[in-house]
């Protein structure tokens, strides 16, 4: 057996990927620009079945996606779209 005192490391890097605040749980920073970079070029927000295509297709974002899941994906780039067009 392993006590929590003897887990690899790796559990504390993803342990700290995401903080949360007021049960709200912040992006990592380095996923968020990731995916505010990546979908900079695109001019529209894609689809539902197209984000997730698209998430599927790069290995960075494929992790993200696997990480977050697919309800936090879109809603962070619907967000982004949204904030993109306020400009």
């Amino acid at each position: 057996q392993t006590g929590p005192l003897e887990l690899p490391d790796e559990f504390d890097e993803f342990n700290s990927l995401a903080t949360f605040s007021g049960g709200r749980r912040e992006w990592n920073s380095n996923d968020a620009q990731v995916i505010n970079a990546f979908f900079a070029t695109h001019s529209r927000m894609p689809t539902k079945k197209q984000l997730i295509s698209i998430f599927q297709q790069d290995n960075v974002l494929k992790y993200i996606f696997r990480k977050e899941g697919s309800e936090r994906c879109y809603e962070k780039v619907k967000n982004f779209f949204k904030k993109k067009a306020a400009k």
